[in-house]
């Protein structure tokens, strides 16, 4: 599941900034393994999100904000990606027009997927 959760936190992550989105609050803890997966996905892409930031402000370049629409998309394409045990891009609906980039890692952590994004020239051009 771990290896879902950053595959899905790299898509997310990678479509981010496209659509602004406002900020949620994470869910309080619940007893639920369902909810404390969600919770950890959310923490998840937050650390992404945040580390691509700062080296987004590095660069001089504005931050990236998540966006629920694209949240969903990520989330729908690694669970195909699961289910097909494969990792692959995905293509985004017509409506999210020409302007995005999708980055995708896995079985790595947040540290670990910002790091390799930005030691890749091409990636850590979309990122």
């Amino acid at each position: 599941m771990r290896k879902q959760i950053t595959i899905a936190a790299a898509a997310a992550l990678a479509l981010a900034g496209f659509t602004a989105a406002p900020a949620v609050a994470a869910p309080a803890p619940a007893a639920t393994a369902a909810i404390a997966q969600a919770t950890d996905l959310q923490q998840v892409r937050a650390l992404i999100l945040q580390q691509t930031n700062q080296q987004r402000a590095a660069a001089g370049l504005p931050a990236l904000q998540a966006s629920a629409s694209l949240d969903a998309f990520a989330q729908d394409c690694t669970q195909r990606q699961a289910d097909a045990r494969s990792i692959f891009h995905c293509d985004p609906p017509a409506d999210f027009g020409r302007a995005w980039a999708e980055n995708v890692a896995f079985g790595q952590s947040p540290d670990r997927v910002v790091a390799a994004w930005m030691a890749s020239p091409g990636t850590a051009r979309t990122s």
